[in-house]
């Protein structure tokens, strides 16, 4: 059985997927690009965020034959959610390369389940699936059996 601690890592993908041996995805990158500016009220790119300013900032700084690193990452491929004001970074972590086409989701605690519903809305709108561990599909029931279990898990521990 699922908890919703256990959820620390997803992928949006279009099929399930084995992390044995090469994994292409079929991300419609553009489509995905979208969807995060359209919710520019939830997520930053990360070349909006203190850190990536920073790196514009020094990217001359930076030796040649590793600043191809650093600017792949301010190109529109990682973005970020969740402000945590006590730890000055990111709770979620949002990423889609369009090499290999998929979409992962990171995050730094256990997620909430509006965070969920967020990621599968994304999963939709990408006509694909929300996965765990690339293979359980996220869906609707999934997330109201995970909500139960939360609200059960509350009243066993109300005074």
């Amino acid at each position: 059985m699922i908890t919703i601690g256990k959820l620390r890592y997803l992928h949006i993908d279009k099929k399930r997927f084995s992390f044995i041996g090469s994994v292409e995805g079929s991300i419609d990158y553009q489509k995905w690009v979208k969807y995060i500016d359209d919710k520019s009220d939830i997520f930053i790119w990360y070349e909006n965020t203190k850190s990536g300013q920073e790196i514009l900032k020094k990217i001359d700084t930076i030796p040649d034959d590793i600043r191809n690193t650093f600017t792949s990452l301010l190109n529109r491929v990682r973005c970020f959610a969740k402000f945590n004001v006590k730890k000055d970074d990111y709770d979620i972590s949002v990423g889609c390369c369009k090499v290999s086409k998929q979409v992962t989701i990171t995050f730094e605690r256990s997620p909430k389940i509006e965070e969920l519903r967020l990621f599968l809305d994304m999963a939709k709108h990408l006509d694909a699936l929300l996965l765990y561990r690339g293979k359980k599909i996220i869906d609707d029931k999934l997330i109201d059996e995970l909500e139960k279990q939360q609200i059960e898990k509350k009243k066993k521990h109300k005074p």
